[in-house]
């Protein structure tokens, strides 16, 4: 039986009520010993057919609550076990919190530490059993040309095994980008090894650039299909999820980020499954930038519904145009009208946020912070889900591409360009500080203005997704054709 006083209970005394209880097949058995004055809580333990098991055992609103300890080590014949000492040095720590009233948030802060500890067990133990059964970038690119060795001409697999060679095995830089699994290569690691390759040849040789670019790019549409090939299956895994090589680039500059512009394609399909593929929020905020007028999206993530005016002659959202991090003297606040399209947009965010303090909050349990700005994972399936199922001119469709393509767009369609500034919180020549931005903003200046050509450049914009996807080209702002039936139209 347990002692009354838990100064006469030791490690031995438990071994032994252990060895005892096995012996007679008793039910469990359970003591508490009391770890000081009222509210305090006590230490429980517990002996049943599988060890000693030690609780912390409190009362909170005339309920009785247990939290688990931990298993006793059985005289270290359980190693994952602790001792009676260290039992009770935890169950102190348990009722200092419970005195302190913070019970409940160190019992979470346990748990949460305790999922931690696992996943991350979990994450490595995953990591080094894909380690053998999947493919490093290395790996993948000499599976790559013994496919070409065996089913493509000598000559193309000589050209290819000498750009592979040339460019990425013998340069010691790209040794970890060659280790890393296949499907973690991103288009980051491959515009490395391009631009690496752009500045060997000084800029001089954008053949040889984009004939690398195009063995890349062959190379990882083989690997998406190997896995599923049964016939010529690979002895490991490949597992890619999407291209990272962008097809051979129309324009000078190699891998321009952001400043390329959206086909009319491109914007039909952010349009139609951005929601689907990224998600409520992002998909929402993807159709928001289109319709503003080109609204920079960090600053339409900063947007609360305070903010938001439904109510006045002309619906509108202030917008902060921050300079910067934390406060500023620049910081000035702009009236962005809220066209048909854009209500839409508005009306489906506060059917499912209007409680949070943002229009895009992080998520519903934090609505006093906005959505973050990193968007890859989100992006990059709507990229894999285009690139799967429709036919585009770009391997790699970026938020950041909205904004110049609105701009681009809106002159395309006709839009006065001094207000489009405006819509953009950019000064004219003529406008006196106080006209574009405010500290007490007088909503009526040029707002009107400003809605004219909101509502010109959402039927511009209703012009190119109402249609159907066969009627949409990959036609570009400067492009001629097709204009004229949206000049009718506006």
């Amino acid at each position: 039986m347990f002692p009354d006083d838990i100064n006469d209970l030791t490690d031995n005394k438990l071994f032994d009520l252990y060895k005892d209880f096995c012996q007679l097949g008793n039910n469990k058995i359970r003591k508490s010993y009391s770890l000081g004055g009222k509210g305090a809580g006590s230490l429980s333990v517990e002996v049943n057919i599988s060890g000693v098991y030690f609780y912390y055992k409190y009362k909170k609103l005339k309920q009785i609550f247990t939290s688990a300890i931990g298993q006793h080590n059985l005289l270290n014949q359980n190693e994952n076990g602790i001792s009676l000492r260290q039992a009770l040095k935890r169950a102190k720590t348990y009722s200092d919190h419970k005195i302190a009233g913070t019970i409940d948030d160190y019992i979470l802060g346990q748990k949460l530490a305790k999922k931690e500890k696992k996943d991350k067990f979990e994450k490595e133990k995953r990591i080094k059993k894909e380690e053998k059964t999947h493919m490093t970038f290395r790996q993948f690119l000499e599976w790559y040309l013994k496919f070409l060795l065996h089913n493509r001409t000598k000559s193309h697999w000589e050209d290819v095994t000498s750009a592979f060679n040339k460019y990425i095995f013998s340069k010691k830089k790209f040794n970890s980008i060659l280790k890393k699994k296949a499907s973690d290569i991103t288009s980051d690691d491959i515009l490395a090894i391009i631009n690496d390759a752009y500045i060997d040849h000084d800029k001089v040789a954008k053949p040889i650039i984009n004939r690398l670019r195009s063995y890349l790019l062959s190379s990882f549409s083989k690997g998406l299909q190997a896995d599923y090939d049964y016939e010529n299956k690979p002895e490991k895994i490949i597992g890619l999820k999407y291209n990272p090589v962008s097809s051979v680039p129309r324009k000078k500059k190699i891998e321009g980020k952001g400043k390329e512009q959206l086909t009319d394609r491109e914007i039909w399909l952010l349009w139609h499954y951005s929601i689907n593929t990224m998600g409520e929020k992002l998909g929402r905020l993807v159709r928001l930038l289109l319709c503003l007028g080109g609204v920079r999206q960090e600053q339409l993530l900063r947007a609360e519904w305070i903010d938001l005016d439904i109510d006045f002659k002309i619906p509108n959202i202030m917008i902060l145009n921050k300079k910067g991090q934390g406060k500023n003297d620049d910081d000035e606040w702009y009236a962005v009208p809220i066209n048909g399209l854009a209500m839409n947009e508005i009306i489906a965010l506060q059917d499912n946020f209007e409680d949070s303090d943002f229009l895009f909050p992080e998520r519903k349990k934090t609505p006093e912070k906005p959505m973050s700005n990193s968007f890859d994972k989100q992006v990059k399936r709507f990229n894999a889900f285009i690139k799967t199922n429709f036919d585009t001119s770009k391997e790699k469709v970026l938020i950041g591409m909205i904004r110049g393509s609105v701009t681009t767009r809106m002159t395309e369609a006709k839009c006065d360009e001094k207000t489009i500034m405006r819509l953009q919180a950019h000064k004219t020549n003529d406008d006196d500080k106080n006209s574009v931005h405010h500290t007490v903003y007088n909503k009526s200046q040029y707002l009107e203005e400003k809605m004219t050509e909101s509502k010109k450049w959402g039927n511009y914009l209703k012009n190119i997704i109402n249609k159907k996807y066969e009627e949409i080209t990959d036609r570009l702002p400067e492009d001629a054709h097709e204009m004229k039936n949206i000049k009718n139209k506006i």
